[in-house]
């Protein structure tokens, strides 16, 4: 059984934001560094541990503005949910290219 208190490894947009955070200076464990994205699952010891950063993130996330789209197909690699998700990565993202707009 899963434990549902601590967030599942599934997001793509939650993983790049850890990660984002990961990078930003502030001193986290190493403890916590040596497991963020590895793997779609991990054991409730190393979710426990993670935990501080995936509050983080969820804090983040939650500050942030969104705008929900309904779409409504099922998921998968051809999905409408994965083109905007792809897609809206992709427009936030620097990769290959000079950035336009520092990450801060």
């Amino acid at each position: 059984m899963i434990d549902r208190a601590v967030p599942d490894r599934g997001s793509i947009f939650r993983l790049h934001v850890g990660t984002a955070l990961l990078a930003s200076g502030q001193a986290w464990p190493a403890s916590i560094r040596d497991t963020w994205s590895i793997g779609g699952t991990a054991p409730a010891t190393v979710r426990m541990r993670e935990y501080p950063l995936e509050k983080a993130v969820s804090d983040y996330i939650g500050a942030m503005p969104f705008l929900w789209l309904a779409v409504d197909d099922p998921p998968g690699p051809k999905s409408e949910r994965s083109v905007i998700e792809v897609g809206s990565i992709a427009l936030l993202s620097n990769l290959h290219r000079a950035q336009i707009d520092a990450p801060s």
